[in-house]
């Protein structure tokens, strides 16, 4: 998550999202599975522990573990 951060400072979600659909899955994340990740971003006051929470959400996903 940091390094998505990192990478991705001045960006928007959208795209920090997106960096971290194409690190876990090889892909760009859908419309829907933006609108979800955004919905959450700003339901928490921590932006960085939301990035954290939402990489942690992608790596535990059957998806994920079949990617890798």
């Amino acid at each position: 998550a940091h390094r998505i951060q990192k990478a991705t400072e001045g960006e928007s979600m959208a795209v920090k999202i997106d960096a971290f659909f194409w690190d876990a899955y090889a892909r760009s994340a859908t419309d829907e599975e933006q609108e979800i990740m955004q919905a959450y971003y700003r339901s928490i006051n921590d932006g960085i522990t939301a990035m954290e929470n939402i990489a942690f959400a992608l790596m535990n996903t059957k998806e994920f573990i079949y990617v890798y």
